[in-house]
């Protein structure tokens, strides 16, 4: 009996120091100072009060910026772009991983509980078994802030995946979008160095008729005709263009480019 109450005197004795080592683990040190670290990795950098240079507009990207240039197949092509890329699945099936990881760091918070069986045959003729279960739980002390620290860990991971993934989605909208521009824009510039070739054209059949009757020369004849096969090699070079960007949508789409996709004669009206 004696011996008991020693032991629940020391006890006692011991239990408020665990309690204050208990409250100093909670209090986590602080991150290190902006500047502090500035000054240690930049000691001869000055950073200026406001950057010369004009920044973007501040804010996260609209979902709905597509929608403010009013055209409806380049809307249906984002939308086919978005449902087949392969690159956008995987980087969903990131964001689930990042999303069960942090969970887990999260769950360590809390008590475990397991509840844990086993049998085993004797290999009489009975056929009997022994089992035994039962139910098991733990809980780590998180004195140090480990616990704490790979739960918040685990969160900004999630959140990181999550912006690459935003990030993935946005960017393949816009390059559609910047292909579908380039291409209604190669195809304008096309449809003017057409027009551009005929006049050269008709300027090469005058520059022909001039020197037969003795009005021109054959300078002027060959100089027409360079003329007119610079205005040739821009439409070729032109129609090229337009089947590149034409072609870049369709791979964009998961489709075969065949620089088969008819694109708009004219830019939308924003």
């Amino acid at each position: 009996m004696r011996a008991f109450r020693d032991h629940r005197s020391r006890f006692l004795r011991a239990a408020p120091l665990a309690a204050a080592l208990a409250l100093a683990g909670c209090a986590l040190n602080q991150p290190p100072d902006r500047e502090a670290l500035r000054a240690d990795a930049m000691p001869s950098v000055k950073a200026p009060e406001a950057w010369a240079a004009q920044g973007g507009a501040p804010g996260a990207v609209q979902d709905d910026w597509l929608a403010t240039f009013g055209d409806e197949r380049l809307h249906a092509l984002v939308l086919e772009a978005l449902a087949g890329n392969f690159d956008l699945r995987v980087a969903a099936a990131r964001v689930e991983r990042a999303a069960a990881y942090a969970k887990q760091a999260g769950s360590t918070l809390y008590p475990q509980v397991n509840l844990l069986a086993s049998g085993s045959f004797t290999g009489s003729d009975s056929g009997s078994a022994f089992e035994t279960a039962g139910l098991f739980a733990s809980w780590e002390l998180d004195l140090w802030g480990r616990v704490r620290s790979q739960a918040e860990a685990g969160s900004a991971q999630y959140e990181a995946t999550a912006r690459d993934a935003e990030y993935a989605r946005q960017s393949i909208a816009a390059l559609v979008a910047k292909s579908w521009f380039l291409a209604i824009e190669a195809r304008r510039q096309r449809a003017i160095a057409q027009e551009m070739s005929s006049a050269a054209e008709r300027i090469a059949a005058l520059a022909r008729e001039r020197s037969r009757i003795g009005r021109g020369d054959e300078y002027d004849v060959r100089l027409a005709q360079a003329g007119l096969q610079g205005y040739r090699d821009a439409v070729l070079q032109l129609q090229l263009a337009e089947q590149q960007a034409v072609r870049a949508i369709e791979t964009l789409v998961g489709r075969y480019p065949a620089a088969a996709l008819d694109t708009a004669p004219q830019f939308p009206k924003v």
